[in-house]
């Protein structure tokens, strides 16, 4: 099952602001370093900072005050880190149990 949501309903999920393009699809997570086109990722820790010009992410969550250093799409936010988390769920495609005995 493929997931697609716009940054616009990412935003809204996680209480970000879009700059960019708020109709871009993104399908999925990953690392800065590691992101792909049509995939979200996030900076909160300084140290991955040195990845945030090469990443080919399709939008990165950031922090307020370092939005100036990135012109890509971004969802801006006070807590990057809760961002990426409160943005996990809706990437899970995990088959969801069937109560009961099996």
């Amino acid at each position: 099952m493929v997931v697609n949501y716009t940054l616009a309903e990412v935003a809204d999920r996680i209480g970000a602001k879009v700059r960019g393009d708020a109709a871009c699809k993104v399908t999925g997570l990953n690392t800065l370093r590691e992101a792909s086109a049509g995939e979200l990722s996030f900076l909160a820790n300084p140290a991955y900072r040195q990845y945030l010009d090469s990443t080919s992410a399709a939008a990165v969550i950031l922090h307020t005050s370092v939005a100036d250093d990135y012109v890509g799409n971004a969802l801006l936010t006070e807590n990057p880190y809760l961002g990426y988390a409160l943005a996990t769920p809706l990437f899970d495609c995990a088959p969801i149990q069937e109560a009961g005995i099996h």
